[in-house]
């Protein structure tokens, strides 16, 4: 339905030129905004106004105030995804929907780890395997342990958008880890996962790697008794 134009005021028109600069790369992320004097002239408006507009500009993440001035608020994806991903992550509907996520994203960054893994992080993850298994030896679950494997393969997949959207599976994933791990004879059979893994990274065969993982998610998936309908 048509509507009456509404005149924006002053201080957005000011934003709205301001947040283009930034876009186009005129205020690079990290520059330091003009002083108020030097934007009053060139907008030819009162310092009231671009004060209004700098403070609007602040609170929703554009621009941070120094000691010595103004600047462009440098964004990571982190910060981009971080709030979508505590809502999901909080949302009982969307737990399936993790767990169909961790199973598009692990396998695919598990088989990018067999081809970018250093030998410094193949020791990493071998000694947490080592401290898996003798938790696990000792009547224990091996849950941090599993946990902190998974962390690793994402953060050595070297790819910072996977790292970012993995956290919202790391909130459900930890409570699903604690559960499937008090299931009898799963511990054991989780190691023997991880095993399996590790070996297809340590021989460098993507597919395999990325096989291994698919089906270990498979694997507790089953176990938790949920139906996940993807696929390799």
């Amino acid at each position: 339905m048509l509507q009456q134009i509404k005149r924006k005021k002053l201080y957005e028109e000011v934003m709205d030129q301001i947040v283009n600069a930034i876009s186009s790369g005129e205020f690079p992320q990290g520059s330091k905004l003009p002083s108020e004097r030097e934007l009053a002239e060139i907008f030819q408006v009162s310092r009231t106004v671009i004060r209004e507009a700098i403070r609007s500009m602040e609170s929703v993440g554009y621009l941070e105030s120094r000691t010595n001035g103004t600047y462009i608020r440098e964004v990571s994806v982190d910060d981009i995804l971080s709030p979508l991903m505590s809502v999901l992550a909080q949302d009982s509907r969307t737990t399936d929907d993790i767990m169909e996520l961790r199973l598009i994203l692990e396998p695919s960054s598990t088989s990018l780890v067999a081809k970018r893994i250093t030998a410094e992080q193949l020791q990493e993850l071998e000694e947490i395997l080592q401290d898996m298994e003798q938790s696990v030896a000792a009547g224990q679950s091996g849950s941090r342990h599993d946990a902190r494997f998974h962390a690793k393969l994402i953060d050595f997949s070297q790819n910072e958008v996977l790292r970012s959207v993995y956290k919202v599976c790391e909130h459900g994933m930890v409570d699903m880890i604690d559960a499937v791990g008090n299931i009898e004879g799963q511990p054991e059979i989780a190691c023997g996962c991880h095993r399996k893994i590790y070996q297809a990274l340590c021989d460098r065969n993507a597919a395999a790697a990325k096989q291994a993982m698919y089906d270990h998610l498979k694997q507790v998936y089953t176990r938790l008794g949920r139906e996940i309908a993807v696929e390799l």
